[in-house]
């Protein structure tokens, strides 16, 4: 639980900070903006995987999946700095209020394809041969600890869905 807090807070700040910053490196123009912006989102990303995950993944297995998101986090976003505006006032325009819930529609759409994305190169990127399921449950304390090496991870695998997996070394 306490993990979900910090989460929170991470989310919040993130919010704040952005709309603190975000203004400011924008202006700085397209450059900054891609440099400062794939640092925030990779790190973000990073901090979220690791908390949500409860540490049981180590950071260094979680960087290649954290820079991916940062990837296609920025390029959504400079997508949609240069699309969404238009887009809104064009649906507008064109279908009167409901133009705007398509417009908003189409945001979360795109979010979402950029989330399953991610998820299909990570499973290409992180589980590599040899990992075991172990249904749905976290197998790692029956031991009454957790396994030395032990690998852990949670995503489909083997069309199956949405199961946590685990190989020992």
């Amino acid at each position: 639980m306490p993990r979900a807090l910090i989460w929170l807070v991470l989310v919040v700040a993130w919010f704040f900070g952005g709309g603190l910053v975000g203004p400011r490196v924008r202006a700085g123009g397209p450059a900054v903006f891609a440099i400062v912006g794939l640092v925030a989102f990779t790190c973000f990303w990073w901090a979220t995987m690791w908390l949500l995950l409860a540490g049981r993944v180590p950071w260094r297995t979680l960087l290649p999946s954290a820079v991916a998101t940062g990837v296609f986090y920025l390029g959504m976003d400079a997508v949609f700095a240069l699309a969404f505006s238009g887009m809104v006032t064009s649906n507008d325009k064109k279908y009167g209020p409901i133009g705007i819930v398509f417009s908003l529609m189409s945001y979360l759409i795109a979010i979402g394809a950029e989330r399953a994305d991610h998820r299909a190169e990570v499973d290409e990127v992180s589980h590599p041969a040899g990992h075991e399921l172990v249904g749905d449950r976290d197998q790692r304390h029956r031991g009454g600890g957790k396994l030395a090496g032990a690998r852990i991870g949670v995503g489909p695998r083997h069309g199956s869905r949405g199961c946590v997996w685990f190989s020992s070394r």
